[in-house]
Formats: C-alpha cells, sequence, structure tokens
C-alpha cells in the first residue's frame, strides 16, 4: 500500500502521509478507492475543518481513534462516510458533542495555503478536492 497521497484543493496540491499501522483497514479502503473527487465544504459544528461527503469505505470500525485535530491531521468518520482535512486545532464534533473518527494520516509541509483556503471555504462555497495517489 502507498504511504503518500495528494489531496489538490483551490489550485493547491498537498502531500499526506497514511498511518497505515495505526488504522490499517481505514486506509487499505481509501487506497482501493482512488482517485477520489467531489466537492470539499466547511464543517457546520467542528470548526477549522473542511470535508470531503459521500467517501464509503465500507463497514469499517473507528481506528485509531481521536476527536481532537491537529492541522494537517486527515480523519474518516465511518458513520457520516466523510473525509476531513483540519486546517487549525479543533475538535471533532455533532450537535450532541464530540465524537470519535479514525485518524488516517497527516498532510506534511507548509500549510499555510490549507489554512487560506479552510478560511475562505466557508464564505465562497464548495471547492473541488481530488484525492490521489502521491
Amino acid at each position: 500500500m502507498a504511504d503518500e497521497i495528494a489531496l489538490e484543493l483551490a489550485g493547491h496540491r498537498f502531500v499526506a502521509t497514511l498511518f497505515a499501522d495505526l488504522a490499517p483497514l481505514a486506509c487499505q479502503a481509501l487506497v482501493a478507492r482512488l482517485p477520489l473527487e467531489g466537492p470539499a465544504i466547511h464543517a457546520m459544528w467542528s470548526g477549522p475543518l473542511c470535508l470531503l461527503n459521500g467517501v464509503d469505505l465500507g463497514d469499517l470500525p473507528v481506528e485509531n481513534a481521536t476527536t481532537y485535530l491537529g492541522p494537517g491531521n486527515l480523519v474518516y468518520h465511518p458513520r457520516h462516510k466523510e473525509i476531513g482535512v483540519a486546517y487549525e486545532p479543533t475538535q471533532f464534533k455533532e450537535p450532541i458533542g464530540p465524537v470519535y473518527v479514525t485518524l488516517l494520516g497527516r498532510l506534511a509541509g507548509d500549510l499555510s495555503a490549507l489554512v487560506e483556503v479552510g478560511r475562505r471555504l466557508q464564505y465562497t462555497g464548495a471547492q473541488r478536492l481530488v484525492v490521489r495517489w502521491a
């Protein structure tokens, strides 16, 4: 399985290292379905988080569980079938409160463009997101 994937959002390319040893089922399912493409939207309850909805990786448990996210964290919510990318520190939440998600990996390098895109996303609307092999 590839250790790195690329995310292309609003004209920027980011490379993420997958945590295949900590979330093997989710990482394997994600890589098997690449490339993915769809509209990235801003999270409603979780703060600084970009989401790609409609990503069905199958009936998976939460692995490498977390609710607190750091900048560049790449997560999967099995029940909602969505991938999220945090652009600032945050906590994954629903209206009922915090929920656990699978921590899939982390984007590497300078994330200033991700912060810029993320902050604009809630005002400008959905942007095309492509997830592919690095």
